[in-house]
């Protein structure tokens, strides 16, 4: 292996390993304080803390996925669908104006 591959490869890791731990950090966060998730949860979906937590869970476990480099292109494209889906909480936010942190 070529000195540029490797440091490739220590980037590629490293970035990884921090975007994963981020959403595993941000899915964390879903179980220890639910109630500040809730408000952004679209009213038309009903039971948000469930919404939340099932929310959470994914955070994790597609942080993880990312980490693991057999696992990253499935997690990666996975995160992408998962942030196309709760983009509507966000869209939710801004449209009523739901004041959160």
């Amino acid at each position: 292996m070529s000195l540029n591959s490797y440091i490739t490869l220590i980037i590629k890791n490293t970035i990884t390993v921090i975007y994963g731990g981020w959403f595993i950090y941000i899915g964390i966060q879903h179980f220890i304080d639910p109630n500040w998730f809730e408000p952004i949860v679209p009213g038309f979906l009903l039971f948000p803390k469930f919404w939340v937590y099932i929310s959470g869970l994914f955070e994790v476990l597609l942080g993880m996925f990312l980490i693991i480099p057999y696992t990253r292109k499935f997690s990666g494209v996975s995160l992408a669908l998962f942030l196309l889906i709760v983009y509507m909480a966000n869209i939710n936010m801004w449209i009523f104006d739901i004041p959160i942190g």
